[in-house]
């Protein structure tokens, strides 16, 4: 019988609103009681002329959807309670996910960087502090903040919820993808790439 490990994970995440005023530049945190404090962030993208969409990435925890969706140049701060490895994962289009494992220790502090790639591909790894800090700084965060808690959040050890990327069909992915490239949210490079990454995945 696999072990559930309870995790308490308090996210801060944006609430965009038409109309808001600025957009709140990055300010550095500290990692609350016997947390470990994830800064993710993503990079805006230096686009060619045919590529004109913007990254847009959900983000899960242990593949389980945590709410926040990033632009680029947006950046979160995610305070988790484990002492358990965790998966960090990026989702682009619903179609392409990118996974981090981190292990965790107390009052850490982890920067984790979205950076998107010519064709609707991206990377997602982890920087180094000095690094992280420099680049986060030209970040915001869009709209109000608001800290929401997520009591005895359960996940299994060896059985991970599955997200859509595991339930999907590489021909039903083709077709979002050509979906998108049709309702003209992704170039028929973009397409392309898409369509070669969904067929050459595991």
């Amino acid at each position: 019988m696999n072990k559930i490990i309870k995790t308490l994970i308090t996210i801060t995440i944006t609430l965009s609103f038409i109309g808001c005023a600025d957009k709140v530049p990055f300010k550095e945190q500290s990692p609350m009681a016997n947390s470990t404090l994830v800064y993710v962030y993503a990079n805006k993208s230096v686009q060619n002329e045919e590529e004109t969409t913007v990254g847009k990435y959900a983000l899960q925890i242990d593949r389980v959807a945590i709410g926040t969706t990033l632009v680029e140049g947006e950046y979160t701060a995610i305070n988790l309670k484990s002492k358990k490895e965790v998966q960090i994962s990026a989702t682009r289009s619903a179609l392409i996910t990118k996974d981090i494992f981190l292990h965790t220790k107390t009052d850490a502090i982890y920067f984790i960087r979205i950076n998107t790639l010519a064709g609707g591909t991206f990377e997602l790894e982890t920087v180094d502090k000095n690094i992280g800090l420099k680049e986060i700084k030209k970040t915001t965060l869009s709209g109000a903040t608001l800290e929401e808690q997520i009591d005895s959040y359960i996940v299994e050890d060896k059985e991970p919820l599955k997200v859509k990327k595991s339930e999907t069909s590489k021909t039903q992915k083709i077709k979002e993808a050509y979906q998108l490239k049709k309702d003209g949210i992704i170039t028929g490079l973009e397409f392309d790439k898409l369509k070669a990454e969904i067929i050459d995945a595991k």
